[in-house]
């Protein structure tokens, strides 16, 4: 029996093992490289179907499909944990501005609403994990509550269209999906501190991350915290011409008592553990949960007011995952309750005081001068139970390379309040709503070259109106690989919004302020219609450039309208009115790594974003402005991001720079925001052995505006992580 030397041992190995992790990579990271995912697993990188990723403690998804992750059918745009730490964001919503074709809008002053690909917050989906986030504030998502942290958080993925198919309500511009790191066996952890100065007010944010485990238990812990205050740097004055109308806008430059970012403040406890079960149950694995964050709004929205608007938003959730590999195949049962708690109210003075930003919540706040003027106080309350599995269809058929399916059933209720500032239920009787999903994913690869990927979700609901309860949501995504490195994609699919419980029941009595908003229980689901197709070319494994265009037609879309009047005071409700469509061009470019050079490169095109409800009966849909045609507010035209990343092999110093470009954003016919261009530059640096730097100038040519951004101009982050 002959041994080999141990040089040549050690080789096998390494190659066994996969080819070595960067030296700044964590365990867990997903990382793409010349393309292509990897994760790091024992200071190793591993394609993401690599069989020794089979660790039953540790789950991989990508977000766009359930049975894709390797030919990459549906484009999956990612972030990584590295990009987290340049741009020193601490919300989803620092994160999701620097993309081409994303913007980020205010939400009642106080919120960030996320725009996508021309739809708007009520139509893109946002998902922790995969499950979809709870608590909508007037049928959006506030992303600047989500925080997010380089230390916490693995990725996070965006996906473009519609989506309803895999992920039904809310999925009908797209999807956007933090993925969270996971419990791991090996003791190790992190602190992150990083300290912000913008127009002369400073912030901090903060994060503790640990993990580790013994026997079959691993174990994940995660904290992380900010405090951001306001900023007002100025206000802006309408410029009149000789007939009264509105022409433009002036942007002043002192304070003007109106905040253009409001105080916030955010705290967020993650704590997962993972369980491998022995013996006949080896290839099973539970896992679960617990997640807390609070976030807390506050700033004057307009002054000529005394007052404060606040927001306050609670969310605690608890989840249960359980996975095992059956056959060939796997399938998981996930379990989550979540109760998501708003309070508005408005901080109010005293005899002689202004409200603070914060006071009276936290035991170092002070007292509120005036007891505050609470105006709603509602509440959302979530279950959902997910059964899901795939697996390959063993079919002996000719010219068959692959075909495998994957599938799923979601059975979930919701139950909401929302009581006004005299305990008023502003939603009668409460709301409630329960749903029974099934979906299903086919990939048919009839020949190595091409990828077929038909899918559908049934979504059942009640209570319902004329449309029988049902939403219908299919799905179809293809893949062609041309010869010298060209590929086709293309994709088309459904998707749809349920009415929220405020536009099926809402009684908002306001008639102090002159109005009365009612809700209508008849309203049938808001549905698009989306298709894309894209040409990829890679010339050599370091380059890949695509264009992309796409066609969004939603219909049935809610919206508000004059409903009568009640003792003489408007009433208005929402009613299935409106229509509109989005088209554009993608164009995404990537060189590198290649001698320590990564270059990203998005450009979008937004050709028309249209809202066609006036449009007459016979050309309901493309018509011309003179027609009824209304361009959409706040949608530019051209967008631009850059990132480009160098790392010097020497001093392991890496150097970064972003460039964030936006044309024109039309508002009326009279008024438009202007033009904007943002850079930022920074490096990353090795301090100590486990310590590393950052620091970064952003909007290095203090880009601003105080109602339509970018805010709040040029900004100065100090970071440091030690592990």
């Amino acid at each position: 029996m002959s041994t080999l030397p141990p040089l040549a041992l050690a080789l096998l190995v390494a190659l066994a093992l996969g080819p070595p992790a960067p030296p700044d990579a964590l365990e867990g990271d997903i990382l793409e490289i010349e393309g292509e995912l990897y994760q790091v697993h024992g200071g190793k990188l591993y394609t993401l179907d690599d069989p020794a990723l089979e660790d039953p403690t540790r789950t991989i998804t990508v977000t766009g499909s359930r049975v894709d992750s390797k030919q990459k059918t549906v484009r999956t745009e990612v972030i990584d944990a590295a990009a987290l730490q340049e741009s020193g964001a601490t919300t989803l919503a620092e994160v999701l501005e620097d993309q081409a074709g994303i913007q980020l809008n205010s939400s009642l002053g106080l919120g960030r609403e996320v725009q996508l690909d021309g739809l708007d917050g009520r139509h893109v989906l946002i998902l922790i994990d995969g499950r979809p986030v709870n608590g909508r504030v007037n049928n959006r998502v506030d992303v600047g509550r989500l925080p997010v942290s380089a230390g916490g958080v693995e990725r996070i993925e965006i996906v473009r269209g519609p989506m309803s198919a895999l992920y039904g309500s809310e999925a009908l511009g797209g999807v956007v999906n933090i993925v969270t790191k996971k419990p791991a066996l090996s003791y190790g952890g992190e602190a992150e501190l990083s300290w912000h100065l913008a127009s002369g007010v400073s912030g901090f944010a903060a994060g503790l991350h640990g993990r580790g485990g013994a026997g079959p238990v691993a174990l994940r812990l995660d904290v992380t915290g900010n405090h951001l205050p306001a900023i007002d740097r100025g206000g802006v004055e309408d410029v009149v011409d000789a007939d009264g109308y509105v022409v433009g806008q002036n942007v002043l430059t002192t304070p003007d008592g109106k905040a253009d970012l409001p105080d916030r403040r955010q705290l967020g406890v993650h704590g997962e553990a993972a369980l491998s079960l022995p013996g006949a149950l080896e290839d099973t694995s539970v896992r679960a949960s617990l997640d807390a964050n609070a976030s807390q709004a506050s700033a004057r929205t307009s002054p000529d007011v005394p007052f404060r608007d606040r927001n306050t938003s609670d969310e605690v959730a608890a989840a249960v995952l359980v996975e095992s590999d059956v056959g060939e195949g796997n399938v998981a049962v996930d379990l989550r309750v979540d109760t998501f708690h708003h309070l508005f109210d408005k901080l109010v003075p005293g005899d002689a005081d202004e409200a603070p930003a914060f006071c009276g919540d936290l035991p170092w706040d002070g007292a509120c001068p005036a007891a505050p003027d609470l105006r709603t106080d509602a509440r959302l309350f979530e279950s959902r139970l997910e059964l899901r599995g795939g697996t390959p269809i063993a079919a002996d058929l000719p010219a068959l390379a692959e075909l495998s399916i994957a599938g799923g059933l979601v059975l979930a209720r919701q139950q909401a309040t929302r009581r006004n500032g005299e305990g008023e239920d502003t939603l009668p009787g409460g709301g409630e709503r329960d749903q029974a999903s099934l979906y299903a994913e086919l990939l048919w690869r009839p020949i190595e070259e091409l990828t077929l990927i038909p899918g559908a979700r049934v979504d059942g609901y009640v209570p319902s109106v004329d449309d029988g309860g049902l939403a219908i949501g299919p799905k179809l995504a293809a893949r062609l690989d041309l010869p010298a490195g060209f590929g086709l994609r293309a994709s088309y699919g459904r998707g749809f919004r349920l009415p929220s419980f405020e536009e099926r029941l809402l009684r908002f009595d306001h008639s102090e302020l002159g109005y009365i908003v009612e809700g209508n229980p008849d309203l049938k689901p808001e549905k698009s219609h989306g298709v894309r197709g894209e040409l990829l070319w890679e010339l050599f494994p370091e380059f890949e450039l695509s264009v992309e265009s796409y066609l969004n037609v939603l219909e049935d879309l809610i919206g508000e309208s004059a409903a009568g009047n009640q003792d003489g005071t408007p009433v208005f409700s929402y009613e299935n009115r409106a229509r509109a469509y989005t088209s554009g061009v993608n164009v995404r470019a990537s060189l590198g790594p290649a001698a320590g050079l990564s270059l990203d490169l998005g450009y979008q095109y937004l050709i028309n974003a249209v809202d066609s409800s006036a449009c007459p009966a016979d050309n309901p849909w493309f018509c011309a402005p003179e027609e009824g045609a209304v361009s959409l507010p706040l949608r530019p035209a051209h967008s631009l991001d850059v990132n480009a990343r160098f790392r010097v092999e020497r001093t392991g110093t890496v150097i970064f720079l972003r460039g964030d470009v936006l044309s024109e954003r039309p508002i009326d016919a009279f008024t438009a925001a202007p033009p904007s261009l943002v850079t930022s530059f920074g490096l990353r640096q090795t301090l100590f052995e486990h310590v590393e730097g950052t620091l970064s100038l952003g909007n290095v040519f203090d880009a601003y505006h105080p109602i339509y951004g970018p805010k709040p101009g040029r900004a100065l982050m100090v970071g440091v992580r030690a592990f």
